[in-house]
């Protein structure tokens, strides 16, 4: 963001006056000079002074500093030269942007494809890791599976937050800066930061059966992966209550959930934000299994289906966790399937209820049930309910984005509106052309 910032104050200075750049070349050349000479200063290597070592990763310190270097130059040159002589000072500049574009884009791939030996590993673990992960045999061998409700996410180990989109596997792991402000309402309410990455601490253990996260794949170490040590292949993780070891695949250990939620559940009690806030940091997410967070608002509207529960100290054991999944798998839905304009699913209620859905809330959500318009309830700080009577229920959630219809229509007008526009303006110039010609008088 800070470079293109700093590309529009040069487009603008040079839209009005060129000559400006002039002010700002020794500073940049200053600041510059600095910075390369910082990743010169001297350092001690086992007693022994050592120059250009101070970066973490020379390679790319010189790369960066030869770059800049060059781009400098090719800065002067515009500058000094090309405005002076009075050239085609646009052209030449549109021409030595695009050779510096080419310049700094090629460094860097190929700083990148010359480190190491990493790139293979990324290649053949994470692009095409999805060939090396057998889920049909995870699936097989689990006691929770069901085939019209397979819906499950996975979780990871540090860095590897996105590998999970090249294996095509639900994640609640992820490195994305575009998500819905309803991720952030959630997990800031609850104590955990979220800022471009959902990254939970694997002591949080209760938030992987909130999120319906079956698998846990944990990253073997690099030794172990190149065959010089012996895998380790303990049955449990530490803080990770409730998985337990099944395969070793694709360079990972997986591990299971054996307290897996289906998504889409129902809940008897619910709570206030003023009981979450009293509670510590891994207490507040198991207190997410036992009760519904609902809004003081929501709390009236639905006391009559669903009982205010006040939390005690055996409330916060695992032992209690573990029953809490029980009884949110106990009242889940039997059905869920999605595509890319929502999701549907089937549940068997005993009584009304809310179902609570994992999935981030957003205006553009509508939902019917039994082909009903209903309302969706934002619950638990950032996700989805809606009121189902009892008996069976047909859920269906369909996404648009909000203001997408009106945007199309305004699109429209616009081409349309341009298009008469330039239609008129060919006609009367065409016209005005006409006329403007002188009329030959016959002799």
């Amino acid at each position: 963001m800070p470079i293109l910032l700093m590309c529009l104050m040069t487009a603008k200075v040079i839209a009005e006056n060129k000559d400006d750049l002039k002010k700002g070349f020794v500073p940049v050349c200053v600041v510059c000079a600095i910075f390369i000479g910082i990743g010169l200063l001297p350092t001690n290597e086992n007693g022994v002074v050592s120059y250009g070592k101070v970066p973490e990763y020379i390679e790319l310190y010189y790369i960066q500093a030869i770059v800049t270097i060059v781009m400098i130059i090719m800065l002067g040159t515009l500058i000094y030269v090309v405005a002076e002589k009075k050239l085609d000072y646009m052209k030449i500049a549109s021409a030595m942007t695009a050779v510096a574009v080419v310049i700094c884009m090629t460094s860097s791939i190929v700083y990148g494809v010359t480190q190491g030996t990493d790139n293979t590993d990324y290649i053949n673990r994470a692009i095409n890791g999805g060939d090396n992960i057998n889920m049909d045999k995870l699936e097989s061998g689990s006691e929770n599976f069901n085939a019209d409700n397979n819906f499950y996410r996975i979780d990871t180990s540090e860095n590897v937050d996105n590998w999970c989109m090249f294996w095509k596997l639900s994640s609640m792991r992820c490195f994305h800066s575009v998500v819905s402000t309803s991720i952030m309402d959630f997990y800031s309410s609850i104590g955990q930061t979220r800022d471009v990455a959902s990254r939970m601490e694997t002591k949080v253990y209760p938030l992987r059966s909130l999120f319906s996260v079956k698998y846990y794949f944990n990253e073997l170490t690099e030794s172990e992966r190149k065959g010089i040590t012996e895998v380790s292949k303990p049955e449990t993780l530490a803080n990770l209550y409730g998985f337990e070891y099944v395969d070793t695949q694709n360079g990972f250990n997986i591990y299971e959930n054996k307290y897996y939620v289906p998504m889409g559940f129902t809940y008897d009690y619910y709570c206030l934000d003023s009981d979450i806030q009293k509670a510590s940091e891994v207490d507040k997410t198991s207190m997410l299994m036992k009760a519904l967070v609902l809004t003081p608002e929501q709390a009236a509207k639905y006391n009559n289906i669903l009982s205010y529960y006040s939390f005690k100290g055996t409330d916060y054991s695992t032992d209690q966790y573990y029953q809490n999944c029980l009884d949110r798998r106990a009242n889940s839905c039997s059905s869920f399937s999605y595509d890319s304009y929502g999701f549907n699913a089937k549940i068997d209620l005993d009584k009304d209820n809310l179902v609570f859905f994992s999935v981030p809330y957003d205006d553009g959500w509508s939902a019917k049930v039994n082909g009903q318009d209903v309302e969706i309830e934002k619950v638990d700080y950032g996700f989805m309910a809606v009121l189902c009577p009892a008996g069976s229920n047909d859920i269906q959630f369909t996404y648009e984005t909000k203001g997408l219809f009106w945007g199309k229509v305004i699109t429209a007008i616009g081409f349309g509106s341009l298009i008469v526009y330039l239609g008129a303006v060919r006609f009367t110039g065409r016209k005005k052309k006409e006329e403007s010609q002188p009329v030959e008088k016959n002799a």
